[in-house]
């Protein structure tokens, strides 16, 4: 996280997907209620949380899941959750 510049805070997810894919949940995903969308196919996810101790000390795990996104003018501006 600190090579990453990403301020320690207690959770993060990473998305590991290219502009590209995540623009095209945008435009052809499920809609979600007004600006959200849901993913057709899935993603490669990491979850990293902060040790309780240490200066931003993290626990990583990985999963493959569907992604909800909150999109604006057909571009994602926040990852919601894995569905």
């Amino acid at each position: 996280m600190g090579k990453r510049s990403i301020r320690c805070q207690g959770k993060n997810t990473f998305v590991h997907a290219s502009e590209a894919q995540l623009r095209a949940v945008c435009s052809s995903g499920l809609s979600h209620g007004q600006d959200a969308r849901d993913s057709l196919g899935t993603f490669r996810l990491t979850f990293c949380t902060r040790l309780p101790k240490g200066p931003c000390l993290y626990r990583g795990s990985s999963t493959i899941a569907r992604i909800r996104l909150v999109c604006h003018n057909g571009s994602p501006v926040q990852y919601v959750r894995r569905i």
